[in-house]
């Protein structure tokens, strides 16, 4: 059995590379966030991995703001000095499309564009040609 400490063991999924974000290499979601699970085997809970980087760290966030909002607006970073409690209006409108889920800036020239389904849909250029890329590869495969 792993004695050690919860930080300790969080700590062995993160990286710090040159920048001064805490990268998570653990399980990833979809939106690029990472997710970490705790508790008891067979009782596993999971959270978000910033969220529980917080706790460990800081406590409970306030109870009036509840969302934290990443600073550096990289998803997958869980540096606490990154996160910032806010409220989830206050977490919304900041989200409101200044960058994307992998940090790149949501404007021109980086910004596309479009309407689907009858609402506006914005992504960002840089992280669409990737997704292309990768498609056209796998067509090739």
């Amino acid at each position: 059995m792993d004695t050690r400490s919860a930080k300790d063991l969080f700590m062995d999924k993160v990286q710090k590379p040159g920048s001064e974000c805490w990268i998570w290499t653990g399980c990833m979601m979809k939106d690029g966030y990472g997710k970490v699970g705790f508790g008891p085997h067979g009782r596993a809970k999971t959270m978000l991995a910033h969220r529980y980087a917080w706790i460990l760290f800081r406590g409970e966030p306030p109870a009036d703001k509840p969302h934290l909002d990443h600073l550096c607006k990289v998803r997958c970073c869980v540096n606490p000095d990154h996160l910032e409690p806010v409220t989830h209006a206050e977490n919304k409108l900041r989200a409101r499309a200044k960058f994307c889920h992998k940090g790149h800036p949501l404007e021109a020239p980086n910004l596309y564009e479009y309407e689907s389904k009858g609402r506006h849909v914005r992504r960002c250029l840089e992280c669409l040609l990737v997704e292309r890329a990768k498609v056209k590869a796998a067509r090739k495969a």
